[in-house]
């Protein structure tokens, strides 16, 4: 049986720096490459912690809500570099409150986020948490529209009734 560490170095995946941690956060409501591949870039700042959006954020900002927080959760920390996922008081539509509690060493975000686009940029500056943009190539917001606009348009049939 191999160790963690052992199967990584097979597959080549970068392993974290044990003394430092990178924060990054989204809503993670199915789980897709472009995900994995922003957390796999990630696990190059340090350990990877996700704050992850609440069931009220993700069905404001993207209208419907697939998993629930506690779903999410567990398939993120079942992701290979994941250490931890946290919840966050995002009412205002940041992450800023995590942020705040955690202080992470780094803020990374993958998709369409730059520095101007990101609220949570000026916090990061005031509290020394460096920021990094375009994780994993910066998919993860072309994969979720994508993953989500087939999952909203998925018509159940209607169930056979068994004799």
């Amino acid at each position: 049986m191999s160790t963690i560490h052992e199967v990584a170095m097979k597959k080549k995946e970068p392993t974290p720096h044990p003394d430092r941690s990178i924060a990054l956060s989204g809503a993670f409501d199915v789980l897709h490459p472009g995900h994995t591949r922003m957390i796999r870039s990630a696990l190059n700042f340090g350990k990877v912690v996700i704050i992850l959006n609440s069931d009220r954020w993700v069905q404001r900002n993207k209208g419907a809500l697939v998993m629930p927080w506690n779903d999410r959760r567990e398939v993120l920390l079942s992701v290979y570099g994941v250490d931890e996922v946290i919840h966050v008081q995002d009412e205002d539509n940041t992450v800023c409150e995590a942020l705040q509690r955690r202080q992470p060493h780094v803020f990374g975000n993958g998709g369409s986020r730059v520095k101007k686009n990101t609220p949570e940029y000026a916090l990061c500056h005031k509290l020394g948490i460096a920021c990094v943009w375009g994780l994993g190539g910066g998919e993860a917001d072309t994969y979720s529209n994508s993953v989500l606009d087939r999952v909203y348009s998925i018509q159940r049939p209607e169930p056979v009734e068994k004799k």
